[in-house]
């Protein structure tokens, strides 16, 4: 996610050979424990702390704030997660909200506490990640339908990311996949990409925009293996630290 932050497609601008001249820069906050995991009803006030950190560090900076980090199904246990309608604030859509518009939040033994700012510059642009689709089929517009965004993305206040797709092509030297085809076509969803359409109507709709998210390559039979068409990173090695990642 760094290397995305900094160079875009880092496949093209290692290829390039051009300078490249950074015009930003990067700040992180690690927002799991040493161990374990956090609670789910601390993820609003960890996200409000973690917030906190970065902007007592350097105040006066603009910024924009990037959670590429989702709640998927079954990281909160059955007995602490509320019920609710896909779509519906929990409490960390609520902190990424207050936070968004401006409010500090005070983190208290009773909870969060929402205060009060009238300048406008304290307001804050959260990048939320609408989270991955983990499973393929041939009609992947309808499965993308009734795949939710994931918790916080649904936050009102922040900036949602989707994924389209315009990666269609396979590297002709790997013949061990000549016939096979890209999942979506060009411009299309990506298959990764989740969706708001299970929402009320009362809800907004999700994601905000779309970029760039890869597509996946299904086998022909028999399937010796599968394929992906990935959106460069410089990491291919996912990571078990979740970061709130941080553009100045």
């Amino acid at each position: 996610m760094a290397g995305l932050a900094l160079y875009g497609d880092v496949g093209r601008a290692v290829a390039s050979g051009d300078e490249i001249r950074l015009r930003h820069r990067l700040e992180s906050v690690k927002l799991l424990p040493p161990t374990g995991s956090n609670p789910p009803e601390l993820w609003g006030a960890i996200t409000a702390t973690a917030t906190s950190l970065v902007e007592i560090q350097q105040p006066g900076k603009r910024r924009v704030f990037s959670m590429a980090i989702t709640a998927q199904d079954g990281d909160e246990p059955d007995d602490t997660r509320p019920e609710r309608t896909v779509g519906q604030p929990s409490s960390w859509s609520a902190a990424v909200d207050a936070l968004a518009a401006g409010l500090a939040v005070d983190v208290t033994d009773d909870g969060m506490v929402f205060l009060d700012s009238d300048e406008e510059s304290a307001h804050r642009l959260f990048l939320l990640s609408a989270g991955n689709v983990q499973s393929f089929e041939r009609d992947f517009l309808s499965r993308s339908d009734v795949e939710p965004v994931e918790d916080p993305s649904q936050a009102w206040n922040g900036l949602t990311i989707g994924a389209h797709t315009e990666l269609v092509a396979i590297d002709p030297s790997e013949t061990a996949f000549n016939g096979w085809t890209a999942l979506a076509p060009h411009g299309e969803l990506s298959p990764y990409s989740r969706t708001s359409v299970l929402f009320h109507r009362v809800w907004p709709i999700k994601p905000d925009v779309v970029l760039e998210g890869g597509n996946p390559v299904p086998p022909a039979p028999p399937p010796p293996t599968r394929r992906n068409l990935p959106h460069r990173s410089s990491r291919s090695i996912r990571t078990s630290g979740l970061r709130l990642c941080v553009l100045s």
